[in-house]
């Protein structure tokens, strides 16, 4: 959370101030939401909202979204360049972020119950990759709706990643080795092979029965010569069985966790309303999957200003690092890499999260 700078005026005023300097940064809004929602695929999609799943009454389509504004970028762009000069982003090195994984970065700006204006931070972070979470001064991970069951989970989970380490390891050596004997009997091996390969391209040979005798006496010496790396093989057959059900278990973990995290997380939103599942708020339920949906940028800094009773007012975000689909690292000076819309995961459950917002909004800004 960083203080925004505000002119000396009164609480009430500030609200007034932060709201008008956001909507001031839209003069022509329409047009600039109609651009946005092109880039988020699809006429009639806000980029930083979407449709709401408990508005969304006999086939008339509601919508909540946050505007994006001036002020807000400025702070993604001081969130980026912070980024870049410390080289990491909680704890994972920059060169990880442009090479393997990437991120979505946001900045909302807010109002608080005593009229200041205040930043909230978030980056994306999936449960089942980097491992990381959390970074300072950034809101944290919308919890779990049973996080001492999550923690169980993921704790077993580490367990049994220290087990695939060392079962990879052992596949490894005994890999190498089996590799190694092989090698030195694969002229023998390839020779034979062609031999058995020439008996059944003979069309004069005759039936399949006459070839198959013809060649048992290779196939024999093949399997002599084999044998002489058996030892090895054996040793790389067992290893990679006892790795297979440490991964299995793995693969069963994680599909458990994002189900904590994705489909069974709880939402709130600026109505008042009782908190829904992520599942039931989303929109799309195919986006309820792989732990994703819940974790980016825009549903943690909106869950965050929940949790403190401040007032969303505008938005904006950015991507940092490897290049995933339409997203695009911030460049400055980079059409095709500056703001970006909310993912579509977040879309899918923005709708219901910021429903009730204008509301408070217009209620902040008249009190």
């Amino acid at each position: 959370m960083i203080p925004h700078d505000d002119d000396a005026l009164s609480p009430s005023n500030r609200i007034d101030a932060a709201y008008a300097r956001a909507l001031a940064a839209h003069a022509d809004q329409a047009l600039h939401a109609q651009i946005d929602c092109l880039l988020a695929g699809g006429a009639g999609v806000p980029p930083h909202g979407g449709n709401c799943a408990k508005c969304t009454v006999a086939g008339v389509v509601r919508s909540h979204s946050l505007i994006r504004s001036l002020e807000a970028e400025r702070e993604v762009r001081r969130f980026y360049n912070d980024i870049r000069a410390a080289d990491a982003l909680g704890g994972v090195p920059v060169t990880r972020l442009d090479d393997e994984k990437g991120n979505m970065l946001g900045a909302l700006m807010c109002v608080d119950e005593h009229g200041n204006t205040q930043v909230l931070r978030a980056f994306s972070g999936f449960i089942d990759e980097s491992g990381v979470n959390d970074a300072p001064g950034c809101c944290p991970m919308i919890p779990p709706p049973d996080q001492a069951a999550a923690g169980m989970l993921q704790d077993e989970l580490d367990t049994v990643l220290i087990a695939i380490a060392g079962a990879e390891a052992n596949v490894k050596t005994s890999r190498g080795l089996l590799r190694a004997a092989q090698s030195v009997q694969a002229d023998k091996v390839k020779a034979v092979q062609v031999r058995i390969t020439a008996i059944y391209k003979d069309k004069e040979l005759g039936t399949k029965a006459d070839k198959d005798e013809a060649a048992a006496p290779l196939k024999i010496e093949k399997a002599g010569i084999e044998a002489l790396y058996a030892d090895e093989q054996r040793a790389y057959d067992e290893a990679a069985a006892v790795a297979a059900p440490f991964t299995t278990r793995r693969d069963v973990l994680r599909d458990e966790i994002s189900e904590q995290y994705s489909g069974a997380r709880l939402l709130t939103n600026f109505a008042g309303d009782p908190r829904q599942t992520q599942r039931q708020a989303c929109t799309d339920l195919t986006k309820v999957r792989d732990g994703r949906t819940g974790n980016c940028a825009a549903p943690k800094m909106i869950a965050e200003a929940q949790r403190l009773g401040w007032t969303p007012v505008a938005i904006a975000e950015i991507w940092i690092g490897h290049d995933q689909g339409t997203q695009k690292d911030f460049l400055n000076g980079d059409p095709n890499g500056t703001y970006v819309p909310s993912c579509e995961c977040c879309r899918s459950i923005l709708g219901f999260a910021l429903c009730g917002l204008l509301e408070k909004q217009l209620a902040a800004s008249v009190s």
